[in-house]
């Protein structure tokens, strides 16, 4: 059982007031999986497969799949999906977008979007965003992970 997704809009608005370039700069569908498979290589992950979301309402992440519609093709939006694969990989029984989704996302943000670990943390605590601790993402770094077969 999951559990419940209590700061999901938090998130939303947080990722959106905070990081350049939400929405903006867009890149075509197959550089967004280049990107995904240039990430996952860096952290020992296997690549999800990226997918045309058109049609879909939003971008998702499921199994070991990101589907992407034309709007949502932007690098954050990008490691936002694929934190999501990472973290209920590595932590089954979490919120969707819980301290350690959180924590994994900005970990990737700073990593892949140049951006100030200090200033999102100083910016989600201001939002009210709960986000873990360096700890996690030493556990997820624990074991290489794979999207197609969590159970390591």
């Amino acid at each position: 059982m999951q559990a419940r997704d209590n700061q999901r809009s938090k998130v939303y608005k947080w990722e959106r007031e905070v990081i350049p370039d939400f929405y903006t700069n867009k890149i075509p569908l197959e550089d967004c999986t280049k990107f995904v498979v240039k990430v996952c290589k860096d952290i020992k992950f296997t690549s999800p497969i990226v997918t045309d979301g058109r049609g879909r309402k939003g971008a998702c992440a499921f199994g070991n799949r990101i589907c992407l519609p034309a709007y949502a093709r932007t690098r954050p939006i990008v490691l936002h999906e694929l934190a999501h694969i990472i973290t209920k990989q590595r932590f089954s029984e979490i919120a969707g977008h819980g301290p350690e989704f959180v924590r994994c996302y900005m970990w990737l943000l700073q990593k892949y979007c140049k951006q100030s670990l200090r200033h999102l943390q100083v910016t989600a605590t201001k939002s009210r965003v709960k986000y873990g601790s360096a700890q996690l993402i030493k556990v997820i770094q624990t074991k290489r992970l794979t999207a197609r077969n969590p159970r390591l």
